[in-house]
C-alpha cells in the first residue's frame, strides 16, 4: 500500500518484499538512509513496525517504508544496501527484539544482556 503522509510518500510492505523495494528505491537515486527505527503497537497481531526513512539528495525527495511484523518474525537486513543500517538494526533488535535475517553482527548495543 502506498500513500502520502506528512508530505512523504509512504509504503507499507511485507518483510518478504522489503529488500527488493529498498533496492529499487536505491536504484532510483535514494542514496541516503536517514533513519531506521521501530515501535510497538501491542494490540495488533503484527505488533512491531520497522520504519525506514530514505532521502534522495539530488532533489530532496523523501520516502518512508514500514514493515509490520509479529513477535519473532524476522525482517531482512538492508546492511548490504546501506551499511549505516547496521547500528540502526542492532538498536531495533536490542530494544524490541526484532531480528534482522542476514545481519552481519546482530547483538546488543544499548542494553545489558540480562
Amino acid at each position: 500500500m502506498i500513500r502520502v503522509a506528512d508530505g512523504i510518500t509512504t509504503g507499507i510492505v511485507g518483510p518478504s518484499a522489503l529488500h527488493r523495494v529498498v533496492e529499487t528505491l536505491q536504484a532510483e537515486g535514494f542514496d541516503y538512509l536517514v533513519d531506521l527505527f521501530g515501535y510497538d503497537t501491542p494490540e495488533r497481531p503484527a505488533r512491531f513496525d520497522v520504519v525506514y526513512l530514505l532521502h534522495r539528495t539530488s532533489d530532496g525527495a523523501r520516502a518512508r517504508l514500514k514493515v509490520q511484523v509479529a513477535d519473532g518474525e524476522p525482517v531482512p537486513t538492508i546492511t548490504d544496501l546501506y551499511p549505516t543500517a547496521d547500528w540502526y538494526e542492532r538498536e531495533v533488535y536490542d530494544i524490541y527484539g526484532v531480528t534482522f535475517s542476514g545481519h552481519p553482527d546482530l547483538r546488543r548495543i544499548l542494553l545489558l544482556d540480562d
